[in-house]
């Protein structure tokens, strides 16, 4: 009965092949994996990237438990790149470059995705593979690439590591977790958080060996995705984004309004982004900063700099948000006078036109308007709780 079902495999793979044919394989492959084997990799992997030639990656080429998480890293980082690119699929090859075995069952490939016209490369891509009830599916090479790394779990987050991690900061954003989730009215997740020094790091981890639209970018993580993190720049603190993950449990898309969000983010979090010296930025720093700012540049206008979104923290991090820092403060307040309903309110402002519903909402919370504006946060600014 298995050999009958392998040759069946067999004859379907070479008639699935010469039917879809993505997948191709360069003069120079080679492989020890049997030539049956082989061909079942190959027909499987052409369903895949089939099954994302329509933009709509489904899960049933992929390994059930790493399911979510394969899904997330190709949407990411592969579909979501080539969406705009309506004949992506006509104008790219793809091929096999590499395939062997690592351990029993398990099967390392890497595929190239290469420009037809120019030869230019746009993705390296590395996935594992496995037979799982009579076919082969694929996930992310994670946990492989990560099999050796130490561990260590603060809380609700367990750290993988090369050397160590600061304790301090684990253990302050596993507090951090638990309150944000707590004052949106959630149960704390437990994540699995990879500590990476750059974004290209990043996507090494995660199976995108290459990428053409983010070649040398190093200023980014991962997450929150199926409870997996990946570290900003090797720090122990994600809490900004954890603030947005927590908030699309409970907040619908077309509601949240992106500014209060990310005021929000920095206030409970973080500004997501580390200084010169590795330091992850807190709002309380950057309200100083701005205060300082404002001293140096009397003829400032806070809602200039607010409308503008002005870069004034590029000695910090470039990536820095004035905006955003001032919304944490008009959110701090909100939080004061008006609770966690107020907060509610807020971030429930309205997706379109983001800055007007912002507006109105802090003016029927708080008074706060575009005519008041500068007199009002800047009393404001100057009583916020700075650093010393």
């Amino acid at each position: 009965m298995k050999s009958i079902f392998f040759t069946g495999c067999w004859l379907f793979g070479i008639l699935a092949l010469q039917a879809q044919g993505l997948i191709s394989k360069p003069s120079y492959f080679k492989t020890e994996l049997d030539s049956l084997l082989e061909t079942q990799i190959v027909v499987s992997l052409d369903s895949l990237f089939h099954d994302m030639s329509d933009f709509k990656l489904s899960t049933k080429y992929l390994k059930e438990e790493e399911s979510e998480l394969t899904k997330a890293v190709l949407n990411r980082y592969f579909v979501s790149s080539i969406r705009r690119k309506r004949t992506f699929f006509k104008d790219y090859s793809f091929k096999l470059i590499n395939l062997y075995e690592t351990k029993k069952n398990n099967y390392f490939l890497t595929v190239v995705v290469t420009k037809l016209k120019s030869n230019e490369v746009h993705h390296i891509i590395d996935l594992l593979a496995t037979p799982t009830n009579q076919k082969i599916v694929f996930f992310t090479p994670i946990k492989h690439h990560a099999q050796f790394w130490k561990n260590h779990t603060v809380g609700n987050i367990t750290y993988h590591f090369r050397d160590t991690i600061s304790l301090l900061n684990a253990k302050e954003f596993d507090r951090k977790n638990t309150l944000i989730s707590q004052k949106l009215g959630l149960t704390p997740d437990s994540f699995d958080f990879y500590m990476c020094y750059n974004e290209q790091e990043v996507l090494n981890l995660l199976g995108i060996r290459f990428l053409s639209d983010r070649v040398g970018l190093t200023r980014n993580g991962f997450g929150v995705y199926t409870k997996t993190i990946c570290a900003i720049e090797n720090h122990e603190d994600f809490s900004h984004d954890v603030f947005h993950y927590y908030s699309g449990k409970v907040n619908q898309p077309q509601d949240r309004n992106w500014i209060t969000e990310e005021g929000v983010a920095y206030l409970w979090g973080n500004a997501y982004y580390t200084d010169p010296n590795g330091e992850m930025v807190l709002l309380t720093r950057l309200v100083s900063e701005l205060n300082a700012y404002l001293d140096s540049h009397p003829d400032a206008k806070l809602f200039e700099l607010f409308e503008r979104n002005t870069k004034i923290f590029s000695h910090i991090a470039p990536e820095i948000s004035v905006r955003s820092t001032i919304a944490g403060v008009l959110a701090h307040e909100i939080e004061n006078k008006k609770g966690q309903e107020g907060i509610n309110t807020l971030i429930n402002a309205g997706s379109k036109n983001r800055l007007e519903t912002f507006l109105t909402a802090t003016e029927h919370l708080i008074g706060v308007n575009k005519h008041n504006f500068n007199t009002r946060v800047k009393k404001l600014l100057k009583r916020y709780p700075t650093e010393e």
